[in-house]
């Protein structure tokens, strides 16, 4: 449902409101979130730049959250990131769909405005609670089939 930028930066962001308001380096936060480094390295500047981290270089550098976990909401990362798509018009161009969306799209319509209201209502402080249900664990461990 999520694009892998979107998944990759709430994993960072959650790894971030749980170490608030300390630091962490790029190589902590891609090890422990199984982000690719070099990813990682793009995707923080690009939180930094939509103003939901912050960076400092130097030796006691790293990112850290901008605002504080509760005051950041998860449909923010993810419209400022990756924008759930809504559907407007036929994305087929059918002349018969140019008055309304035909179903499917119409429903899908629906999904991502659900989506957008349970994501509304959620911030970065309770997905990084560790206390509710499983959360994920940071650092995280690989996952490794068994035979």
């Amino acid at each position: 449902m999520l694009s892998q930028t979107a998944e990759y930066s709430l994993r960072l962001l959650v790894f971030l409101a749980r170490r608030y308001p300390d630091a962490s380096s790029s190589s902590e936060l891609a090890g422990s979130t199984q982000v690719p480094e070099a990813f990682c390295e793009k995707l923080l500047q690009r939180l930094a730049q939509t103003g939901f981290v912050l960076a400092k270089r130097g030796r006691r550098g790293g990112y850290r959250l901008a605002r504080s976990p509760e005051k950041i909401r998860v449909v923010e990362v993810i419209e400022q990131v990756d924008r759930l798509r809504e559907y407007a018009s036929c994305p087929l161009g059918l002349e018969e769909h140019a008055v309304e969306l035909c179903p499917l799209h119409a429903r899908l319509n629906q999904a991502v405005a659900a989506v957008k209201r349970i994501l509304g209502n959620a911030t970065l402080r309770d997905m990084a609670n560790p206390r509710r249900r499983k959360a994920c664990s940071f650092p995280a461990t690989r996952y490794r089939p068994t035979d």
